[in-house]
């Protein structure tokens, strides 16, 4: 990636870091998905259905899309950290808001507890500092 220029490569490095963490995401969520997997009868636009199936999922099954959303933030962050060569702060912040965007829509559809949303939260938010720390121990002169 030599023949780019810099704000070419801040730009590539932003979209891998998103592509990135939303492979992250789905991949985990998948495996997620394949072991509490909904009953083949479950109607997904019945909300009420929805909101019953939910509560009977055991907290494994929570913690499956808590670490995708977490690591999918991270590894995203750390990738678009190392294309760009820097800059972790701001990754950190941009793959972390599109990463929140998509579990705050996810929360608003889907009902979830109220312990999971605020872990949630939590979670999206640590992953992105976590990232940040990680990124400026690789990347120790980014400005």
């Amino acid at each position: 990636m030599a023949f780019m220029t810099p704000k070419a490569r801040r730009v590539f490095a932003g979209a891998a870091g998103i592509v990135s963490a939303l492979v992250t995401v789905v991949v985990i969520e998948f495996v997620g998905h394949s072991l509490y997997p909904p009953p083949g009868n479950l109607d997904l636009s019945d909300h009420d259905a929805v909101a019953a199936f939910i509560r009977t999922l055991p907290p494994g099954a929570f913690g499956f899309a808590l670490s995708a959303w977490a690591f999918g933030v991270f590894d995203g962050t750390l990738v678009a950290t190392v294309i760009a060569r820097g800059k972790s702060g701001f990754y950190a912040l941009l793959v972390g808001g599109v990463v929140l965007l998509a579990a705050l829509a996810n929360l608003a559809v889907i009902p979830h507890p109220m312990w999971f949303q605020v872990a949630a939260l939590v979670l999206i938010g640590m992953a992105a500092l976590a990232a940040r720390l990680v990124g400026q121990l690789l990347m120790p002169t980014q400005p």
